[in-house]
């Protein structure tokens, strides 16, 4: 089960990696997005998403368990927002991967956001506190 799940969190680093990566390459697009998401501060908030991914995409190969949390814990802020723009009906690209996301928002952002949220709980169910080193 341990081996499944680490895949999980190897899975879940590289989707963060390449979330962070877009929104550095991109960060005026980054903010943008996040300013037509109704987000005060973007550009730093842009900034601090990028940074807190790519962190969180090193933590979920070292620390699986609270890689996971934390990874969690961002879907669920991201998701939050995302649902608030698709009620208020803005039709704007998410920028959850800078450049590469093409189309607005939509519920399938969110669909793929639960299915990242479940595969954080279950590798945070799994691993617990416990250091891949343990």
């Amino acid at each position: 089960m341990r081996l499944l799940t680490y895949l999980a969190a190897a899975i879940l680093a590289a989707v963060f990696v390449v979330s962070g990566t877009a929104k550095w390459r991109d960060l005026p697009g980054a903010a943008r997005s996040f300013r037509a998401l109704g987000v005060h501060r973007p550009y730093p908030l842009a900034r601090a998403v990028a940074s807190l991914e790519l962190a969180d995409a090193v933590l979920l190969l070292v620390w699986p368990g609270v890689g996971a949390l934390v990874g969690l814990g961002a879907l669920v802020v991201f998701s939050v927002v995302l649902a608030d723009a698709l009620r208020r009906g803005v039709k704007v690209s998410c920028g959850c991967f800078g450049a590469r996301t093409t189309g607005s928002t939509s519920w399938r952002d969110l669909a793929r956001n639960a299915v990242l949220a479940a595969a954080a709980l279950g590798v945070a169910l799994v691993w617990g506190l416990e250091p891949l080193w343990a």
